[in-house]
């Protein structure tokens, strides 16, 4: 990124205003954490072009990191007046949502980003989480199951699985679930607690 983000400041030297140089450069520096001058950058072509769809939606990830959730779904609501099909700007609105656990208002939003990108890994994810949090358990643990044997190395897919079984009971499987998530992602801290806590209730001091 730092030598692309070189050449792109020579090109923009010479001519300021190219939108494409303006957004490729503000990726650049997202990818280098400069944000700051990320945002000026996209700040410029929305300047010129208050509709620019990718701008819109390369702001809003830049502030969702910083966790300024309205201004987020203020700016997805922009991309959806100029792009009603925009599925990134769906998939930010139901994270916004499931950030603060509030599942029933991230599922529409995500079963649109969903249906309009079905074999995106991140929408199918991010939509069994939400089923999981509304306790639609069997549609969630279809969904999980199959993009598991589509993606066997598809991260939190087991450790949703295994919410999904200890909020039933099913504390066998959650265990089961749990384990191949932290065999997969040794690092998967969330996986690695709940597995602790699912062996405890199974009597596992040990484990």
């Amino acid at each position: 990124y730092a030598p692309a983000a070189e050449r792109l400041e020579a090109a923009l030297r010479e001519e300021p205003t190219i939108p494409q140089a303006l957004l490729q450069l503000a990726t650049c520096y997202t990818e280098l954490g400069r944000t700051e001058e990320a945002k000026v950058k996209l700040d410029a072509v929305l300047k010129d072009d208050p509709e620019n769809v990718q701008a819109l939606i390369s702001v809003a990830n830049l502030l969702l990191r910083e966790g300024k959730k309205e201004d987020v779904l203020a700016l997805c609501k922009r991309t959806l007046v100029v792009d009603e099909r925009n599925v990134q700007a769906y998939m930010l609105m139901g994270e916004v949502y499931m950030s603060e656990q509030n599942h029933a208002e991230a599922l529409p939003y995500l079963e649109k980003a969903a249906e309009i990108q079905p074999k995106l890994t991140r929408n199918r994810l991010n939509l069994a989480a939400a089923l999981v949090g509304v306790k639609q358990y069997a549609r969630a643990e279809t969904m999980l199951k199959d993009l598991i044997r589509e993606f066997p190395r598809s991260p939190r897919a087991r450790y949703n699985l295994g919410l999904l079984y200890e909020e039933q009971g099913r504390r066998e499987e959650a265990k089961a679930a749990y384990t191949e998530e932290v065999a997969a992602f040794p690092r998967e801290y969330q996986a690695r607690f709940n597995l602790g806590q699912v062996l405890l209730s199974l009597g596992d001091r040990g484990g």
